[in-house]
C-alpha cells in the first residue's frame, strides 16, 4: 500500500505476461481517494480514470481489483 510501480516495473510485468503466459492483475486499493472523484461534473474524473485504465487493457491487462471506496 502506498507504493506505485515505475514504468519499468510495469513494462517488466507485461513482458512476464507475454513471454511466460502468467496473467497479471492490477490492484487499486489506496485509502485516500481524491475528493474530485466524488464531485466531478460531467463524469470528468471517472472518465479520465477509465481512459487511464484503458491503456492497461490495450496492453493486455484483463484483471483489475478495485477497493470499494473507488467504486
Amino acid at each position: 500500500m502506498g507504493v506505485e510501480a515505475s514504468d519499468e516495473q510495469v513494462d517488466s510485468l507485461f513482458r512476464i505476461q507475454e513471454e511466460l503466459g502468467i496473467e497479471i492483475s492490477l490492484t487499486i486499493n489506496q485509502l485516500n481517494i481524491p475528493v474530485e472523484i466524488f464531485y466531478s461534473k460531467n463524469d470528468r474524473v471517472p472518465g479520465a480514470f477509465l481512459n487511464w485504465l484503458q491503456a492497461f487493457y490495450d496492453r493486455g491487462l484483463r484483471s483489475c481489483t478495485l477497493a470499494n471506496n473507488h467504486i
